[in-house]
């Protein structure tokens, strides 16, 4: 994907959708519904998406099957809104108060979901929000913005976004960057596992 797509993208209104998916049409979903969790967001292979389909190949992975998705994690479009609509403060501030409330699950075939609760730290390393870029400020990374006629993708571009740990080894990291990808790493796993922020799915009852 070329940079100035990926820009595009970070920036443009996108709505943040809910797919709709009933729990008998994927093997592992009533082993969720178990846990009262009706609305998440997935992580698996560079393919996953929120399809049936998606779900049933591209969730749970490796020798062991294993899988991991996130409840009440914010969704892209409230992300953007308030990197946009506050000061660095302000959006840290309220990106605390999200990210307190968001939970990890993993699966796997044996135990079904466990419940890793909400993340241990949460690292904020952004200087600068998308408001601060706009009025004046220098992004995380040192770009001076005022200088571009579009300064709005200047100040969204390859924004240096939160990170996320748990475990009592911070086993698991979340690095919640749209732009290229939202990935979590595993210890022991070579390869990231990518999360789909832009829609969630909900389990729908019969």
């Amino acid at each position: 994907m070329k940079q100035g797509i990926l820009i595009l993208v970070f920036l443009s209104p996108i709505l943040t959708y809910a797919k709709a998916i009933k729990a008998s049409e994927v093997f592992w979903l009533p082993r969720l519904a178990e846990k009262d969790v009706r609305e998440f967001h997935v992580c698996g292979d560079s393919e996953i998406q929120p399809t049936k389909k998606s779900l049933s190949r591209h969730f749970a992975l490796g020798s062991r099957k294993t899988g991991f998705l996130f409840s009440n994690l914010i969704s892209y479009r409230q992300y953007v809104a308030l990197l946009s609509e506050k000061t660095s403060e302000e959006a840290k501030s309220a990106l605390r108060v999200e990210f307190s409330q968001t939970h990890l699950w993993r699966y796997s075939k044996e135990n079904g979901f466990e419940d890793l609760g909400a993340p241990g730290k949460v690292d904020l390393p952004f200087s600068a929000s998308i408001k601060d870029c706009m009025e004046g400020a220098k992004t995380t990374l040192g770009a001076d913005c005022s200088r571009y006629e579009e300064r709005r993708g200047c100040c969204g571009e390859k924004f240096v976004g939160p990170v996320l740990f748990w475990g009592d080894k911070e086993e698991y990291k979340l690095m919640y960057n749209p732009d290229p990808s939202v990935r979590l790493r595993v210890a022991g796993e070579k390869k990231h596992r990518y999360c789909n922020v832009q829609e969630a799915v909900t389990i729908s009852t019969p």
